[in-house]
């Protein structure tokens, strides 16, 4: 759960960028921005289970590679409506990630 958390506002952001068909600000993530999501959260990873890194402990394989699947039921970042946005996510951790 602990990456879910980590990466809401990342998503947040970059979905209300699209929605908005601008690129990311580069000067990080807006302050004071009202933000709500209630999603379905699904996570893989080539680590036994449990994935070792949701806990902030080593990878068990030396390194984490995996795919996260966010979909979310109703939700807003500002005034952007994400209700029904799925979100993928392929990574490498530490090392990569694609959206």
């Amino acid at each position: 759960m602990s990456r879910l958390f980590a990466l809401l506002p990342v998503l947040s952001l970059t979905l209300a960028a699209a929605a908005a068909n601008e690129p990311p600000a580069d000067e990080g993530l807006p302050q004071n921005t009202a933000w709500s999501v209630k999603a379905d959260y699904t996570d893989t990873c080539n680590c036994q289970p449990t994935c070792p890194c949701l806990f902030g402990s080593a990878p068990t394989h030396g390194y984490c590679e995996g795919i996260t699947l966010v979909e979310i039921e109703s939700g807003h970042y500002g005034d952007v409506r994400l209700d029904g946005v799925k979100v993928l996510a392929v990574y490498r951790g530490g090392d990569w990630i694609k959206f």
